[in-house]
């Protein structure tokens, strides 16, 4: 059985660290059921005006009925997985940019069991289904931060770049960046952030430059493409363990993270580098300590959906976030299988979120569990709904990338910490 550190949300140092471990106590592998997945939310129909009496005590008029509701339609959350050509180098935690011209670059990563962070790229072509290989990284690194810039080049930022894991239990973060080009295929080291950072968060801003922050730290830095260098951008109220930024319509940046106990979040302005406190309810049963956060998403309504885990639980829940109104709510849980964490979410061109892979906690609170096959699409309009078909291969730390025909790439990942993939499957909702 293969067992995740911990409870709740897992650094992915940690949970490369524990690699060696598992694989010297050679742990088998054990499997799950599933359980019925939760109920859509219901429609609630406000009922019409109550209309009344006259002070001439003539009888009372009878109210005109309400008029339905206008429903948006509700997708049938149906998808079948298809098999795609299979990427040209395993790797786990690699970083996923879909193009311009439609193509997806995927580069580093880490490889087990052989537990060695990787510089290697390659390409995904939509047309032909297959993977080929393109330049490789200046440094190699894994659980780095990739942002397609508007000059069509990818950034590509911080990471881990400890290259045997198996003899360093806690990777070294990197300071470096580097830049991808399509044209050329090449990457190129570019300026350095003033603080090193692995599984950061990258966010490209209306003018071009990109905003990094991470867990761990309160400096925001900012790249500007113009100079290749980064400069200090503004602070965050707080230091998270682990955290989801946003950019919202408005311009401004959502930051929600854990660690504090508990959730935290805070509204950033890249324009005065200064940051507003928000307060996030827990939703209902969830414990403050134990609730990390998983995904954010940005959806077409300009709203942020969040999925947090709540491991004394064992739930996920999925929060949105309104800018207009500055305030969280509710939407729904993912409380089937029960104890599934998905870790990869991608936004689909019909509105959809799409939520797939990740681990699933057996038995709860107990720390053990096997990765998920399981997949699943939350709709604005109903809520979350499980899908029927499973992934291919079950697989944690996997990519999924949204394409322009409306499948969604998944690409490599790990399963039972014994073997990384090259495998990948297309999704088609």
């Amino acid at each position: 059985m293969r067992t995740r550190p911990g409870v709740g949300r897992v650094r992915s140092w940690l949970r490369r660290a524990f690699v060696g471990m598992v694989l010297a106590m050679a742990i088998a592998d054990c499997g799950g059921s599933p359980a019925s997945p939760s109920p859509s939310p219901s429609l609630t129909v406000s009922p019409g005006p109550t209309i009344s009496p006259s002070p001439t005590l003539a009888p009372t008029p009878t109210p005109s009925p309400t008029p339905a509701p206008t429903l948006v339609p509700t997708l049938s959350p149906t998808g079948t997985f298809v098999a795609t050509g299979s990427m040209t180098q395993p790797r786990m935690d690699a970083t996923a940019t879909l193009l311009p011209d439609g193509k997806v670059l995927v580069a580093g990563g880490s490889v087990v069991p052989v537990s060695q962070v990787v510089a290697s790229a390659e390409l995904y072509d939509p047309s032909t289904h297959k993977f080929t290989r393109t330049g490789s990284m200046a440094t190699a690194r894994s659980n780095a931060a990739a942002t397609l810039l508007a000059n069509g080049r990818v950034l590509i930022v911080g990471g881990d770049g400890c290259r045997n894991l198996a003899t360093c239990p806690e990777p070294d973060s990197l300071k470096s960046a580097e830049l991808y080009d399509p044209t050329t295929g090449r990457f190129t080291p570019t300026g350095s952030m003033s603080e090193a950072r692995a599984n950061a968060t990258a966010i490209l801003l209306p003018d071009g430059r990109v905003l990094v922050l991470s867990g761990g730290s309160l400096l925001v830095e900012v790249y500007d493409p113009t100079t290749g260098k980064f400069t200090r951008a503004g602070s965050l109220l707080n230091q998270y363990q682990d955290v989801r930024a946003l950019l919202l319509p408005n311009g401004k940046v959502l930051v929600v993270g854990d660690g504090l106990p508990g959730l935290g979040a805070e509204v950033f302005d890249p324009g005065s580098g200064l940051s507003s406190s928000i307060s996030v309810p827990l939703p209902s049963g969830a414990v403050t300590a134990d609730i990390y956060v998983e995904t954010a998403t940005l959806l077409q309504d300009g709203r942020v959906l969040l999925q947090v885990f709540d491991s004394d639980s064992v739930v996920n829940y999925l929060i949105t976030y309104d800018s207009v109104t500055g305030t969280f709510t509710q939407s729904a849980s993912i409380d089937a299988p029960v104890g599934w964490i998905p870790t990869a979410a991608a936004l689909l061109r019909d509105g959809r979120v799409f939520f797939a892979g990740g681990w699933i906690a057996d038995p709860p609170h107990s720390g053990e569990g096997y990765t998920a096959d399981s997949a699943g699409l939350y709709d604005p309009a109903s809520g979350f709904h499980l899908l029927s078909s499973k992934m291919i291969q079950a697989r944690d730390d996997l990519t999924a990338t949204a394409l322009p025909d409306g499948t969604v790439l998944i690409a490599g990942g790990i399963t039972d910490y014994q073997k990384a993939f090259s495998s990948a499957e297309l999704f088609e909702p």
